[in-house]
């Protein structure tokens, strides 16, 4: 059978098939999509929005990452509830209120530093240590 270049990848395919590079690329594209389609469904849904509130009320948008870092309390002007383990890597616990914090944008941003960094475990530390510090004002300790 008589094989073709891409032009593009500059692979070798059989005729009546495509270049596999491509076919790779349009494979993740399409997965992609699907996968932003869910998640865009996810954030819009009523159950999303309701643990969303709890998890504000709870903490009384108090920003968590920072409480765990400096010990103080501080509100968050715009909430981000964030998902401790991700909703992408883990929708499981998409809607697991043990896995939600109340944080700013600029925590937001200095937790996925420290995820990008592969420092993910330093970053549960200190996302626990605000959740354990935030109990004990919460109780009175």
């Amino acid at each position: 059978m008589p094989k073709y270049r891409c032009r593009k990848h500059k692979l070798l395919y059989e005729q009546g098939e495509k270049c596999p590079e491509c076919l790779s690329i349009k494979r993740k594209e399409y997965e992609n999509n699907r996968r932003d389609k869910e998640r865009a469904r996810f954030y819009q849904s009523k159950d999303w929005r309701v643990m969303r509130q709890r998890v504000i009320d709870y903490y009384a948008g108090v920003d968590i990452w920072f409480l765990g870092i400096t010990g103080k309390l501080k509100p968050c002007p715009n909430i981000t509830v964030h998902h401790v383990y991700e909703y992408s890597k883990y929708p499981n616990l998409a809607l697991a209120f043990s896995n939600l914090i109340p944080v700013s944008a600029q925590s937001h941003n200095e937790i996925h530093t420290y995820y990008d960094s592969n420092r993910f475990e330093e970053a549960v530390e200190i996302i626990n240590t605000g959740k354990k510090r935030f109990e004990g004002l919460k109780h009175g300790h």
